[in-house]
């Protein structure tokens, strides 16, 4: 039996001829692809924690081919006191290339003390076949302590569904 890049098996001439088994075969493989999770998410709901503390994680299983997963933090950020807050993702060692990550020296928004404000952050992570991780969402404060209200989101995407 041969297969596709994703592991959907097929006859090809040299096989014995069974077509129950075949097509066995095909609905099996199939219905596992469909099956799988490809979207993660957790809740981000953390008061007055200071950088560096954990604010969501996700755990992704080893995925059968090479992927990109994308990641996404959107939601409310503030009442620091003074300086920058945010957010950026650390991952376990050794398992894949983060695109970019988020400093406090990166800091794009800077609120006035005692608000809120609109807050989103996105990178990729490039993961090998046969390769799980971990991802934990952090926070990033240049001073104090702040608050965090939102959704951390992971997308799995395969070769051909991303630019």
């Amino acid at each position: 039996m041969a297969a596709t890049a994703r592991g959907i098996r097929y006859p090809v001439l040299t096989d014995t001829a069974n077509v129950p088994r075949d097509l066995g075969y095909l609905a099996a493989d199939t219905e596992a692809w469909l099956a799988r999770a490809r979207s993660y998410a957790a809740d981000v709901a953390a008061d007055n924690v200071a950088g560096g503390v954990t604010l969501a994680t996700i755990v992704i299983p080893a995925q059968p081919l090479a992927s990109r997963i994308m990641l996404r933090f959107g939601g409310m950020v503030g009442f620091v006191a003074t300086g920058g807050v945010g957010a950026g993702v650390a991952l376990a060692a050794s398992a894949g290339t983060l695109s970019t990550n988020m400093t406090v020296a990166s800091n794009t928004y800077l609120p006035t003390s005692g608000v809120w404000a609109a807050y989103t952050y996105e990178v990729y992570l490039t993961l090998a076949a046969s390769t799980g991780t971990t991802l934990t969402l952090s926070s990033v404060v240049s001073s104090g302590n702040s608050f965090y209200r939102g959704l951390f989101t992971a997308e799995i995407k395969y070769t051909g569904e991303f630019a």
